[in-house]
């Protein structure tokens, strides 16, 4: 408790119930809410990319069998 106290942080002892440990979270964190926005072309490109070489191969293999 007195190392908590010396560099500034909050103490609770093993606390009975959840609840208790939230409220006191909740009481000293500064908390907001953000709103984040991904950028899904590369996750789509990677997948056509994808989509293309098991189209591609398939054709290349039997070209190359051929020949």
């Amino acid at each position: 408790k007195e190392l908590a106290t010396s560099v500034g942080f909050d103490y609770i002892l093993s606390p009975s119930k959840v609840q208790e440990l939230v409220k006191k979270i909740e009481k000293v964190a500064l908390t907001r809410e953000q709103t984040v926005n991904y950028d899904w072309s590369p996750w789509f490109a990677s997948i056509a990319l994808i989509l293309l070489f098991f189209v591609y191969l398939p054709f290349n293999l039997i070209y190359t069998r051929d020949n």
